[in-house]
């Protein structure tokens, strides 16, 4: 695949897309030392580049995308000009416009599911409310505005993840090219009245415009349809726009009013943010939970059809052709450690020149493999090698943690570097505790008998297969309601519920239970387990934490310990001062409540409902892992089915189902069973639960 090299250091290869003002390429950033990353550029026109005013534009574009730091709006990486040509560098995302795949949808003959409908335009507000939010370097708010929400600027990935882009016509303050009077920016069937009719301008405008695109997706069809552009206008201006409902029969009442109220003429009649039209979205419950990110992500790809394979196959095919010659450069980089010692290199690093005499590097930069097809020098290998030194010196940890290599394996020692000749080897095992983040506990790796507990339960619970699990780190304590708070008030997690959605809670129940979510009171309940959320929810909060939902082999070896014990605790039956399951207290607030529940202990433990996490220091692991047994039953990441074969490593259950599995007990908890290390139960994925909270793995 041909190539052309802008600033040194970038690759252009095939295009991607082009539009009016500007064409994107696939790209490679192809750094020292055998560095690669794939990457998208956007070129600006040739016939635009020479105009201040376009040139002003994407310069525009890149400062205020380089202000948004979050997941779902497109980040800018980089701004690359020369003589007559400028460029920004954006993050790569295999993926597709939500407007090609709303017409691939319809040109099948079928309408998007609302749950995935709401999915995307979820992440997408999310990013919008991000960009609104956005500070100058100063701190002060630069009053952004995207002016261009549509299907086109919205961009849904293979991952599940949609985002916005393309901040070219945005409104904020500071901007180099101003718009002048009179000018429109924008697509006239998404622009809403005020910008058609010189009104102010804020951020309830592209609150609109995110209603027309929910009202398109919902409906199948273009909201305003005419002829020519002034006709379109009118139709803007007059604003008589009916339910989609109209044309989708049995849609969620709740999604109409969405709409209508996202759509209305008067901007103090919408959402007054984003996010509260993110927020009002999430909490439909009658037509089911949102559509998870591997849904949404499956139906990118189905829609995507032939153009993301042809796409992901020319990607394959351009990182193959600079892969030899990355892997190269890093062996390069590697083998130098070995010829240079450490007191050369900090003497080169102290004098900020050349490399010290002698060393691998001193003669300069080597010759090209062929001078005839590659001009470009050579990468000077002696600051990598210090810099390898450093990361062997301090990431082993990072190394160690991969799923590949678990701690029972050390790292074999670098020749050459530190350790090479009887020194420490830096072997994994020499980590201990520090290699986790904080608030997380290491769990060594281990054989698990699986389901197995003495004096435990039966049933679903065998036959009981021995697995191998390797180290891993999982989150000291629940998930609190005020850590989750924090996540969604970031925009990274939607919020939480305040009512439950279970199968067999009958609205006499509901009006008892949907009080103890937890998230209701998030200053008095703030240190206690985040609870009523789904699935989903809990996976999405890990993952915006870099974390992820532990594996059901995970958690249940972090609560059994390398002795395979009955309890976190060890083999001692469970009472009233060792963990929070179902006491007098719960029977007690059971009986006010009118709901059924038995005691697991005859005593008092403190707490009718949740307590605050780690407040039961008898129900801790070895580790210093808290609650695994009672205050709330987890989410992990398995769905629900057999236990693995007998022999399994490292096993992640089912790839499909219809339940996900939910471990331990709950302070509901009314038999030792319940709360021992093997207990497991089968719940819908989208069931949100008073007893149900979740922690991370990593």
């Amino acid at each position: 695949m041909e190539a052309r090299t802008i600033a040194g250091r970038y690759a252009l290869y095939g295009e991607i897309a082009s539009g009016g003002m500007a064409t994107v390429y696939y790209g490679r950033l192809l750094g020292a030392g055998g560095f690669a990353r794939t990457v998208a550029v956007k070129q600006l026109h040739a016939q635009l580049a020479k105009n201040p005013e376009f040139v002003a534009m994407l310069l525009d574009e890149a400062r205020l995308a380089a202000r948004i730091r979050h997941p779902n709006v497109v980040p800018t990486l980089d701004v690359v000009a020369t003589a007559s040509e400028l460029f920004l560098v954006l993050e790569y995302v295999h993926g597709e416009s939500f407007a090609r795949l709303h017409k691939a949808t319809r040109e099948a003959g079928a309408k998007i599911d609302p749950r995935v409908t709401r999915a995307v335009l979820v992440g997408a507000l999310h990013g919008l409310h991000a960009a609104h939010e956005a500070l100058n370097e100063d701190g002060a708010p630069l009053g952004l505005v995207h002016r261009d929400v549509s299907p086109q600027n919205i961009l849904v990935g293979v991952d599940g993840t949609a985002r916005i882009l393309d901040f070219g016509v945005a409104k904020a303050d500071g901007r180099l090219q101003a718009t002048r009077q009179g000018q429109v920016k924008g697509k006239l069937a998404y622009m809403a009245p005020e910008q058609l009719g010189a009104g102010t301008i804020d951020r309830r405008t592209d609150v609109y415009a995110a209603g027309v695109v929910l009202w398109e997706a919902l409906a199948g069809r273009r909201l305003f349809r005419a002829e020519s552009e002034a006709a379109i206008v009118h139709l803007v201006m007059e604003n008589a726009i009916r339910p989609p409902s109209e044309h989708t029969p049995g849609l969620d009442p709740e999604l109409d009013a969405i709409v209508l109220r996202a759509t209305a003429k008067d901007p103090d009649a919408r959402f007054p943010t984003a996010r509260d039209m993110a927020m009002a979205l999430e909490r439909i419950d009658v037509s089911g939970a949102l559509a998870p990110a591997s849904e949404v992500g499956a139906w990118c790809e189905l829609r995507g059809g032939d153009a993301l394979r042809r796409r992901a196959d020319e990607i394959r095919e351009l990182e193959s052709a600079t892969s030899a010659r990355s892997s190269e450069e890093a062996r390069e980089a590697v083998s130098a450690i070995g010829s240079l010692r450490p007191a050369e290199l900090a003497a080169a690093e102290t004098a900020g020149a050349a490399p010290p005499a002698g060393g691998a590097a001193s003669a300069g930069p080597a010759p090209s493999r062929d001078s005839a097809k590659d001009a470009r020098p050579r990468p000077i290998l002696w600051p990598i090698a210090t810099a390898a030194l450093v990361v062997i010196a301090a990431g082993v940890a990072a190394l160690a943690f991969t799923r590949s290599a678990p701690f029972a394996a050390p790292l074999a020692p670098v020749a050459g570097a530190p350790g090479s000749g009887g020194e420490a080897s830096g072997a994994p095992a020499a980590l201990g505790a520090a290699a986790c983040p904080e608030g997380m506990a290491r769990v060594s790796a281990g054989k698990l008998a699986m389901g197995s507990a003495p004096g435990g339960t039966k049933g679903p619970r065998q036959p009981v297969p021995t697995v191998e699990v390797s180290a891993f780190c999982i989150d000291r304590t629940e998930v609190t309601t005020a850590a989750y708070k924090l996540c969604s008030d970031k925009g990274d997690c939607r919020r939480a519920p305040h009512t439950n959605a279970g199968r067999g809670i009958s609205p006499n129940e509901a009006a008892s239970v949907d009080p103890l979510c937890n998230a209701r009171a998030p200053e008095e309940r703030g240190a206690h387990p985040i609870n009523c959320v789904s699935w989903a929810m809990a996976d999405a909060y890990c993952k915006a934490q870099r974390k992820r939902l532990p594996t059901e082999a995970e958690w249940e070896l972090a609560a059994a310990g390398a002795a395979g014990a009955a309890f976190p605790w060890g083999d001692e039956a469970p009472s009233a001062k060792r963990l929070n399951a179902c006491g007098n207290e719960c029977t007690a607030w059971a009986a006010k409540a009118k709901i059924s529940m038995r005691a697991a202990y005859a005593a008092d433990d403190g707490w009718a409902n949740t307590a605050p996490v780690g407040t039961f220091t008898g129900d801790r692991s070895a580790e210093g892992v808290s609650d695994l047994a009672g205050n709330v039953r987890e989410w992990v990441a398995d769905w629900f089915g057999p236990y693995p074969e007998d022999g399994s490593v490292d096993p992640a259950g089912p790839p499909s189902g219809a339940a996900r599995v939910v471990r331990g007990g709950a302070w509901t908890s009314a038999d030792p069973s319940a709360v021992s290390r093997s207990h497991r139960d089968a719940v819908a994925p989208d069931e949100r639960r008073f007893d149900i909270g979740f922690r991370c793995a990593q």
